[in-house]
């Protein structure tokens, strides 16, 4: 695992450290955020496997709450 450094938000755009451009390769990354974390993963994503699984996850969240509910009482 490699510790490149902190992405910075600027405005509307994420700016990478230098230590990213020894890796660069001119492809894009796409960019998913889970919770409080942001992942860039090399693109392009196929996103109907992303959107299928996000859909899968949030369906099983709903069906189980009131269960995951009960037992947090």
């Amino acid at each position: 695992m490699k510790y490149p450094g902190t992405v910075k938000r600027q405005n509307s755009l994420l700016t990478m450290p230098d230590t990213f451009e020894e890796v660069a390769d001119g492809r894009e990354c796409e960019a998913i955020h889970v919770e409080d974390a942001i992942f860039l993963l090399p693109g392009p994503l196929d996103r109907e496997p992303l959107n299928r699984i996000e859909d899968l996850a949030n369906r099983s969240i709903n069906e189980h709450r009131s269960t995951v509910e009960g037992l947090a009482r």
